[in-house]
């Protein structure tokens, strides 16, 4: 999965806010994007029992944008790059045994990493999230890949 150049499309593209914000300083815009994380990846968990295929992948992708917009903003790219042995380690590892508590852990790590300003957080969560999408939710790096036509 080719971070690098999801990164760079993503780039020149703003998210749009989803809640209001009150300046356009880039405090406020870095508060957005996490807040625009953590209502898509709420709305990502919420459609997992719809069993959706489509608008489940389309959910994870829009999440995984904010992921990466995030760390274009913070210039934190390199923290998700991901190797192709690391996707392997994470495909072997067993599945959640609580979706409420995989989301909550993710939740927890994103706002520990923006409160505290520790990126270590933040790869912890995107770890997570990776991991979330390949085992739990059975989406492809192909898959992933393809919505962003790599």
């Amino acid at each position: 999965m080719d971070i690098n150049e999801i990164a760079k499309q993503l780039r020149n593209s703003y998210a749009e806010p989803i809640l209001p914000v009150k300046s356009i300083a880039p405090e406020e815009r870095l508060a957005s994007l996490y807040a625009g994380l953590n209502i898509y990846l709420a709305k990502t968990f919420s459609l997992i029992k719809k069993g959706d295929k489509k608008e489940l992948l389309d959910a994870y992708c829009q999440t995984l944008s904010y992921f990466v917009d995030i760390a274009n903003q913070l210039h934190w790219v390199y923290l998700l790059l991901l190797s192709q042995e690391d996707l392997e380690k994470f495909k072997a590892k067993w599945k959640s045994k609580s979706y409420s508590n995989a989301f909550l852990i993710i939740q927890q790590q994103l706002n520990k990493c923006y409160f505290e300003h520790q990126s270590s957080y933040y790869v912890h969560a995107w770890h997570m999230f990776i991991k979330f999408g390949l085992v739990e939710l059975n989406i492809s790096e192909a898959e992933i890949e393809l919505y962003y036509n790599l």
